[in-house]
């Protein structure tokens, strides 16, 4: 991601004296519908298979599996259609917010999963067999440009409304 992805400061000093006027109800309000639009903006990126600034993703490798034997069936199974398509459901890319934060992140088991294709990490290719796979770095969460004008938008919209 780009340096403009991870910096947040200019952001958070925008919203500093903004949520400051507001009472710890209407911050929780505030903060669970920015969440809300963070999560569908991430499920977006990732039906379109490229990471929050836009890029696409790395495809996925052919040939993970053995082509012959016992695990022919799953690599063919696991190589066909979008990559993530189940970690993107709301039951799985969870939001939280409290008058101090909002929080998009996946839940339980898919958290492993998910963090490893986010880092580029080593992991089994499969939960029943020792076959170990680097995966390449597809970066699923960020805040991206794009991202911090959405929450400003929903901060200012928010503040209009009079909620």
């Amino acid at each position: 991601m780009s340096a403009a992805a991870t910096d947040l400061q200019p952001l958070a000093d925008w919203l500093r004296p903004l949520l400051a006027s507001l009472q710890p109800a209407a911050r929780r309000r505030l903060a669970a519908r920015v969440a809300r639009d963070v999560r569908r903006q991430t499920q977006r990126t990732m039906r379109a298979q490229t990471d929050p600034e836009g890029q696409p993703w790395v495809k996925r490798k052919a040939d993970i599996l053995q082509k012959n034997g016992p695990r022919a069936r799953l690599r063919k199974k696991v190589a066909r259609g979008p990559m993530f398509k189940r970690l993107a459901r709301t039951s799985n890319l969870k939001t939280e917010a409290s008058p101090d934060a909002a929080v998009v992140a996946f839940a339980g088991r898919v958290q492993r999963i998910a963090s490893v294709h986010h880092w580029g990490l080593v992991d089994r290719v499969a939960s029943y067999n020792r076959v170990m796979h680097t995966y390449a770095e597809r970066p699923l969460l960020g805040i991206s440009d794009d991202m911090q004008a959405l929450i400003r938008a929903a901060v200012i919209e928010h503040l209009t409304q009079g909620q």
